[in-house]
């Protein structure tokens, strides 16, 4: 199986599905078996992607696998701010999932995160079963849709937002009038071919400009993994990955799902350093690719480690 890495390859195969059919992303399913974009490098497998152990990872997490873990997690997300109807609905979300994944499959205790382990297929084919899945974007404007103001929604690239489109549709349709707003933050945004992570930065921040969009600035923030889109002359950056951190001065809670047919994650970190570190270790190649590296944004900025 392919890891999270393995971004353009992937890439060259969602365009041109997409040029042939809007559905031909699924993998023998009538549902999508990977996220497209979430990971920017999801696989054709049945396996969604998900991270191997890795030792070096510091920080824990838990796959909010039961009542208590879910209830301890939505009240500090509640805490920080973000308001009660949207930290229900995510939650609405987890339960759905839960209610068809084996209680085994997922980790509810908190977890050192260098124990993670890849599913074995056991969540991947239990997602089937779901009337609507729900990928990293999904999940972030869910909960965070409240922080984020754009001034001009029109006119958004969103070619690769195809299967989050087809999903947010399914009845009752989510979003309603902020959809405008998910296809504009989530929009692929034209850039140079080159490498140097300067540029493309530029590019995602005139971007921000163009569409007027700002980001609440507080306890709650957004972080957007851009992954660097090199196949075709005119490059593009796209939010591959996505998920909302919480920062009580104390520790750090990022909350993510990785894919459609992967689970939820609640992670805490004791700093944006390991943040980085974990974010390196599914979606950096390093520097020697025909892709430039992945930038990494809080809110409407590069990520400080601060």
């Amino acid at each position: 199986m392919k890891t999270l890495k393995s971004s353009n390859a992937y890439l060259s195969i969602l365009m041109l599905g997409a040029a042939l059919s809007l559905g031909a992303c699924a993998s023998g399913t009538a549902e999508p078996s990977t996220d497209a974009t979430d990971t920017a490098a999801a696989t054709n497998s049945n396996t969604p992607p998900s991270p191997s152990a890795n030792p070096q990872l510091r920080g824990r997490y838990t796959n909010l696998g039961d009542d208590a873990s879910l209830k301890e997690v939505t009240q500090r997300l509640e805490d920080a701010g973000l308001p009660t109807q949207d930290v229900e609905n995510f939650a609405a979300q987890v339960r759905s999932l839960n209610q068809v994944v084996p209680a085994k499959a997922l980790v509810s205790n908190w977890t050192p995160l260098s124990q993670a382990k890849s599913d074995d297929g056991t969540i991947a084919t239990a997602t089937q079963k779901q009337a609507r899945l729900t990928d990293c974007r999904i999940t972030t404007f869910t909960l965070a849709h409240s922080l984020i103001t754009i001034g001009n929604p029109a006119g958004a690239d969103t070619s690769l937002l195809f299967m989050d489109l087809e999903q947010i549709e399914v009845p009752p349709a989510l979003f309603g009038e902020n959809k405008a707003d998910f296809e504009a933050l989530y929009g692929r945004i034209a850039t140079t071919s080159d490498h140097a992570k300067e540029p493309r930065q530029s590019d995602i921040e005139k971007y921000f400009n163009d569409h007027q969009i700002s980001f609440h600035q507080g306890p709650v923030s957004i972080i957007s993994v851009y992954i660097h889109d090199t196949i075709d002359p005119q490059a593009y950056s796209f939010v591959g990955h996505t998920g909302v951190l919480v920062d009580n001065h104390k520790s750090l809670l990022f909350v993510e799902k990785l894919a459609f047919d992967a689970p939820y994650r609640a992670i805490e970190f004791s700093s944006r350093a390991e943040l980085q570190e974990y974010l390196d270790s599914l979606y950096d190649d390093g520097p020697n690719m025909e892709y430039g590296q992945p930038l990494y944004f809080e809110n409407g900025a590069p990520l400080r480690l601060k």
